[in-house]
């Protein structure tokens, strides 16, 4: 790294870092949809749709908090995996 007066020096980093898995269980949001509607089975069949944006805060507070995947009130189609850091500063 630089010490500021153009050199580069040698530095130790460390970080100390606490990691949760929370599952979560809700309607995502989806803007736009081209498919078509099997009406047999009652399903969609697309490979085309826009998802709209959803906040941490809005997770946490709406959709419901699972133990287990089994848990979920019917199977998931649709499974997102999600990063969310922050800083003490």
């Amino acid at each position: 790294m630089d010490n500021g007066y153009g050199m580069q020096i040698p530095v130790d980093l460390s970080v100390g870092l606490v990691v949760e898995k929370k599952l979560y269980f809700g309607q995502f949001p989806i803007l736009r949809l081209s498919g078509f509607h099997d009406i047999i089975g009652d399903s969609i069949i697309t490979n085309a749709f826009t998802v709209g944006v959803l906040a941490v805060e809005e997770i946490e507070k709406s959709w419901r908090h699972l133990n287990d995947i089994s848990e979920a009130p019917v199977k998931p189609v649709l499974a997102l995996t999600g990063l969310y850091g922050w800083g003490d500063n």
